[in-house]
C-alpha cells in the first residue's frame, strides 16, 4: 500500500488560524482595557469637574458661551435663594457676557463668608461681575452663580414677626440670616443708650437696587443711604411721628441756614450728637464761599420713611425747597436729608449723621 506523505500545508494553515483567533483576542482585550481606563479617566475628569472650583466655573462659563440663560437661573433657583425675577435676571447676565469671550475673562478669590467663596471677574483690566461658589459639604459639587457685587445688601428686622418681600418674593425665616446685630446707622459709636439689636438677612445676589416692600400696612421699610441696608420696623405712632417730624425740621433748618451763614455754627452744632464724625465735619466745615443775600425762605417741607429703633433712636428723610433772595435773583434749592437721631444722656434728641440724598438748584433772575 501506498503510504500519505505530509506537506506541512494544513498545519501551517492551523498555525495561522490561532495566531489571529490570539491576536484577535488581544486585541479586543486592550480595546476593552483602554476603554475601562479611558472611563475611569473621563469619570475622575468630570468629577473633578464637579468637585474643583476651576472646573466648576469652567462649566459655568459654558453655560454662558451657549446662552442657555434659563437653564442658569433655573440652577440659580435651585441652590441659592434667587429673589430677583427670572427676565431682569437674565437681562441682567446678557448685558454682562453678550459680546464678550468668557475666555478671555479671569477670575480671583475676594473673600468668604463661610459659606459662600466669592471671586472677582476681571475683564479688559477692569472689574466687570463677580462670582458666588457654594456647596453643601465637602464631597458636594460647587454651585456658581453670577452676582453683581461681592458686597451684600443687609436687610435688618427689628420685629420678627413682621414680613416684607423683596422683588415681590416673599423673605422667609429660613433663608440665611444672623440675630443679634446692631443696625449699620448706629454702629460703631458710643451711644447713651443701647440700640435695639435686629436680625439680619445679608443677600448678595441682587441685580440693582431691590423693590422691598412691607406685608401689612403698619410696617414700614426705609432704604439707609450710608450703606446698603434696609430697615423693617413697625412704623411710628402719631405722636412719634409728630415729634421727630418736629425735631428733623428745627435741625434741617438750623443746618441749612448755617451752611448759608443765615444761622450761626452753634446753632447746628447744638442739635448734633458730639464726638462723631459728622460733628467734626460740621464744626470745621467752611461756608465762606456762599454768596450773599439778602434772605432764604423755606418752602414744600415733606417728611417721610420714619423708623424708630426703640424709643431712643430714629431715622427719616426730610425734603424741601429753599430760596435765597438777594435784589432781582433768586436761587431756588432742592434738599433732602436722611437723618439719624438719638437721645443723649439727658434725654433729648440729637442728629448723629446725616446723608444728603437731593442737591439741585433752579435760578430765576427776574426781570
Amino acid at each position: 500500500m501506498a503510504r500519505e506523505v505530509s506537506t506541512g500545508k494544513g498545519s501551517a494553515r492551523q498555525n495561522a488560524v490561532r495566531f489571529y483567533k490570539h491576536l484577535t483576542t488581544v486585541w479586543f482585550s486592550l480595546v476593552i482595557i483602554c476603554g475601562a481606563a479611558l472611563g475611569y479617566l473621563w469619570f475622575w475628569l468630570e468629577r473633578y469637574e464637579e468637585h474643583s472650583i476651576n472646573g466648576a466655573i469652567s462649566a459655568y462659563f459654558r453655560l454662558v458661551d451657549n446662552e442657555e440663560w434659563d437653564e442658569i437661573y433655573n440652577q440659580d433657583c435651585r441652590y441659592y435663594t434667587e429673589l430677583n425675577s427670572r427676565d431682569a435676571y437674565i437681562e441682567y447676565l446678557k448685558s454682562i457676557y453678550t459680546g464678550r469671550k468668557t475666555s478671555d475673562m479671569k477670575y480671583s478669590f475676594t473673600d468668604t463668608d463661610g459659606i459662600s467663596e466669592y471671586y472677582n471677574i476681571h475683564y479688559d483690566n477692569y472689574v466687570m461681575a463677580a462670582l458666588e461658589l457654594r456647596r453643601n459639604d465637602p464631597s458636594d459639587v460647587w454651585h456658581v452663580r453670577t452676582i453683581g457685587s461681592t458686597t451684600p445688601f443687609d436687610f435688618d428686622v427689628l420685629d420678627d414677626s413682621l414680613v416684607f418681600t423683596i422683588n415681590s418674593l416673599p423673605v422667609e425665616s429660613s433663608y440665611y440670616h444672623v440675630e443679634g446685630q446692631i443696625p449699620a446707622a448706629f454702629a460703631g459709636y458710643e451711644l447713651a443708650y443701647r440700640i435695639p439689636e435686629v436680625t439680619r438677612y445679608p443677600i448678595s445676589s441682587l441685580v440693582g437696587n431691590p423693590d422691598v416692600k412691607p406685608a401689612s400696612a403698619d410696617t414700614a421699610v426705609v432704604r439707609d443711604y450710608t450703606s446698603q441696608s434696609y430697615y423693617i420696623g413697625r412704623k411710628p405712632t402719631s405722636e412719634q411721628g409728630d415729634e421727630f417730624a418736629e425735631n428733623m425740621y428745627d435741625t434741617a433748618v438750623a443746618y441749612c441756614k448755617f451752611v448759608t451763614r443765615d444761622g450761626t455754627r452753634y446753632g447746628i452744632t447744638s442739635r448734633l450728637y458730639p464726638g462723631t464724625s459728622f460733628y467734626d465735619f460740621v464744626s470745621t466745615f467752611d461756608n465762606s464761599w456762599v454768596t450773599d443775600h439778602d434772605s432764604i425762605q423755606f418752602e414744600n417741607v415733606k417728611v417721610f420713611d420714619l423708623l424708630p429703633f426703640g424709643d431712643t433712636a430714629f431715622i427719616g428723610t426730610i425734603s424741601f425747597d429753599y430760596k435765597l433772595i438777594a435784589d432781582d435773583v433768586t436761587g431756588t434749592y432742592s434738599q433732602a436729608y436722611q437723618m439719624f437721631f438719638v437721645k443723649n444722656g439727658q434725654n433729648y434728641w440729637k442728629l448723629l449723621n446725616m446723608a444728603i440724598i437731593s442737591d439741585s438748584v433752579d435760578v430765576d433772575v427776574t426781570e
